[in-house]
């Protein structure tokens, strides 16, 4: 796939999977914006990277819309969208608290679905979402019960769970030639693809 000119957001790119999507992205020829919490961070890698630095905190109410609007006036549009946001908590359920699963559930699933309902419309056509999501939102594992519920939303459906965000983005974007995905990583830092 030819990815030279597209414009892409990569949404928590200081992360560390974020900085690699986003890396091999700019290899790749294509103009990418990274979006991030912590402001230092964020000047780092999108000095690192050179390029343009979005700031993105799902907790704070308008930061959404202010960063999705940056994005399209800074790049001119958008071909791509990568969300590789996330936080984590380990606890039972029940003991890491109520103020923290609200986060998670924050940062990790309404958040990038309100980004992604943002952003939709600005996407070019044949344009791509995708989401890096979690193996424990489809294999829950003790003590992450918080973190796999959040994680969950954006994970590819499997047979008797809901339906999940990233399944209902690809019907939102039936008509625009645009693609959505989910990715999650297994042994190692190798990407699954699962659509």
């Amino acid at each position: 796939m030819d990815i030279s000119g597209s414009r892409f957001l990569v949404a928590g790119g200081t992360g560390f999977l974020g900085q690699k999507f986003a890396r091999a992205l700019l290899d790749g020829g294509a103009t990418v914006a990274i979006t991030g919490r912590d402001n230092a961070e964020l000047s780092r890698v999108s000095a690192e990277l050179n390029c343009p630095a979005i700031p993105l905190d799902y907790t704070d109410p308008g930061s959404v819309r202010a960063a999705a609007s940056a994005v399209v006036h800074e790049l001119g549009g958008l071909d791509g969208l990568l969300i590789a946001t996330g936080a984590v908590a380990f606890g039972p359920v029940g003991e890491i608290g109520n103020e923290i699963e609200t986060g998670l559930m924050r940062i990790n699933a309404t958040g990038p679905m309100e980004l992604v309902s943002v952003l939709l419309d600005e996407l070019a056509p044949g344009g791509a979402v995708v989401a890096v999501t979690a193996v424990v939102a489809e294999f829950p594992t003790a003590g992450m019960a918080a973190y796999s519920a959040s994680k969950l939303s954006s994970s590819r459906p499997r047979r008797n769970q809901p339906e999940s965000a990233t399944r209902e983005w690809a019907a939102s974007s039936a008509g625009r030639s645009s693609s959505v995905a989910a990715l999650r990583s297994r042994k190692g830092m190798g990407m699954s693809d699962e659509r």
